[in-house]
């Protein structure tokens, strides 16, 4: 079984797990702060992928660490992964999860790059519009790039509005390039 098969089943059982427990909610704090801690901890990581640590020691660890930030079915799940020597797939599994609960909660993700630092009541008043115009609930992840200029440019799953100000230009740029100025004729296909 491929790596990814591997995180996938584990983190459907996990979730599966945490909506038969009515715990979908709890269970997703606790794989986001998981993933945080991940995100922060190099040494964890390297505890758990560690061939000469054994799994005891790797239980004992995640024990004191999350006994009391985790729900319990979290905890367990830990200690399964540990035990059926998937430690190494942790970090997958968890993103795993994650996207499986945006799935399911028909949460969506959105980039959105500005030219400039948007302040708290723009980011909401954009975060709304964008949810009114989806019908759906969205995740928005904000960028920063000045060579953009001004204007925005936004990103929903596979699709880019691009209404920025460089846009502009670059398109500006090449209708110039097309047009002979001498003739007054478009060069390219007249």
């Amino acid at each position: 079984m491929n790596q990814s098969q591997i995180a996938i089943r584990y983190a459907k059982a996990l979730f599966f797990l945490a909506q038969e427990k009515n715990k979908v909610e709890i269970i997703i704090k606790d794989i986001l702060f998981l993933n945080e801690t991940l995100i922060n901890s190099s040494d964890l990581i390297k505890l758990l992928e560690h061939p000469v640590v054994k799994p005891s020691q790797k239980t004992q660890a995640l024990i004191r660490l999350f006994k009391d930030e985790v729900d319990a079915i979290t905890l367990s799940f830990l200690q399964l992964i540990v035990f059926h020597k998937r430690e190494v797939y942790l970090q997958r599994i968890v993103r795993n999860f994650i996207d499986l609960y945006k799935k399911n909660q028909q949460i969506q993700s959105v980039i959105l790059t500005t030219a400039y630092n948007l302040d708290k009541e723009e980011t909401k008043n954009i975060s709304e519009a964008i949810e009114r115009k989806l019908k759906s609930k969205i995740e928005l992840n904000l960028r920063f790039d000045q060579s953009i200029i001004g204007g925005i440019i936004l990103q929903i799953n596979d699709k880019e509005l691009d209404m920025s100000v460089l846009r502009q230009l670059n398109r500006f740029k090449s209708s110039l390039l097309e047009y002979d100025l001498s003739t007054k004729k478009k060069t390219k296909n007249s």
